[in-house]
């Protein structure tokens, strides 16, 4: 499935369903979201548990009792399952890009050239005066692209296409107050996390964590408090961690384009009960911190915030735009 990923196209007036589906290792992300008049309606989004090597059995009965075989897919990697290499555009018609760019990162892949797939997208090009234009490439073992693949069609879903959890951050970010101008969104799944700088329907920059909410949970005090002076060294050095990355991702996004610096940041849903993460954030970063609500913009009674942390990749690839047809 060559065709990995793709820029998101406008938002024109759809009053089609997109299903959206991440395989987690403890199971199953689902969302399936319907557009009318130019806006998603959240039609259902759930987390179906499923042991090693069930998950395409439990899709199965999911779309089964949904009745929706045939119904247009995109499925999103997780984070183990890809690379997301910052590059420099090819120099070459873009047509050939995606071939240029597998030579690019060859030695930055550790499996071979001929078991990955590749795509690249490009960043829009703002560059300031002296700036170097910049572009993404994603590598994917053929395997798991095609393991991914064969689940989704398997549950007789349409696929549109595979997708990258940053490309489904910068779906959701789109829905936001204030993107047009620029937002940074945090996202922290168990075992890691990435930030993301969107603006007006682009990513332009893209940053991943090796820091968790499992690492931050071990660490965190077992009472939580408002006093951030109470947080143990150890935690308080992870969260420290984060700030930086934070820091040096809105630096750089600064530095890089003629464009107005970046005022908001948003904390997406975790799934460990943190408290003392968003009110470290407000306190250490000189950017507005704010976290993100799902039940805000999807009318949705079960979207607890424990849903909304597990299926939120789930929920952008169902956001992403339909590929107009001729």
């Amino acid at each position: 499935m060559e065709n990995m990923v793709k820029k998101l196209k406008s938002k024109p007036t759809r009053s089609s369903e997109t299903v959206g589906i991440s395989l987690r290792e403890e199971g199953i992300a689902f969302a399936q979201v319907r557009w009318q008049n130019g806006r998603p309606h959240l039609l259902d989004c759930e987390f179906l548990p499923a042991q090693a090597g069930e998950a395409s059995t439990v899709l199965m009965g999911q779309v089964s009792r949904l009745r929706l075989a045939r119904h247009r897919c995109v499925g999103v990697l997780t984070g183990d399952d890809y690379s997301l290499l910052q590059i420099e555009p090819p120099a070459v018609p873009r047509e050939e890009w995606r071939e240029a760019v597998r030579w690019q990162i060859r030695e930055l892949i550790d499996y071979p050239l001929d078991e990955a797939v590749v795509d690249v997208f490009s960043v829009p090009t703002d560059a300031r005066p002296g700036r170097q234009a910049i572009a993404y490439a994603v590598a994917a073992p053929r395997q798991v692209v095609r393991e991914t693949a064969n689940c989704l069609a398997t549950a007789r879903l349409k696929i549109a296409a595979i997708d990258i959890p940053e490309l489904a951050v910068r779906n959701l970010a789109g829905l936001l107050p204030g993107e047009e101008r620029g937002l940074a969104f945090l996202y922290l799944g168990r075992h890691g996390g990435i930030i993301v700088i969107v603006r007006d329907g682009h990513l332009y920059l893209s940053r991943r964590l090796n820091i968790g909410t499992d690492s931050l949970r071990e660490l965190a005090p077992v009472t939580a408090g408002e006093d951030l002076i109470d947080l143990s060294s150890r935690f308080n050095d992870l969260l420290d961690s984060i700030v930086l990355e934070i820091q040096r991702s809105l630096d750089f996004y600064e530095s890089n384009f003629a464009l107005p610096p970046i005022a908001n940041l948003i904390l997406a849903p975790m799934e460990a009960d943190l408290p003392q993460v968003l009110p470290y954030l407000q306190q250490y970063l000189g950017v507005k911190v704010e976290a993100l609500d799902l039940g805000a913009l999807f009318d949705l009674p079960a979207l607890t915030p424990q849903i909304q942390a597990r299926c939120l990749t789930a929920i952008g690839g169902a956001l992403r735009a339909q590929q107009v047809t001729p």
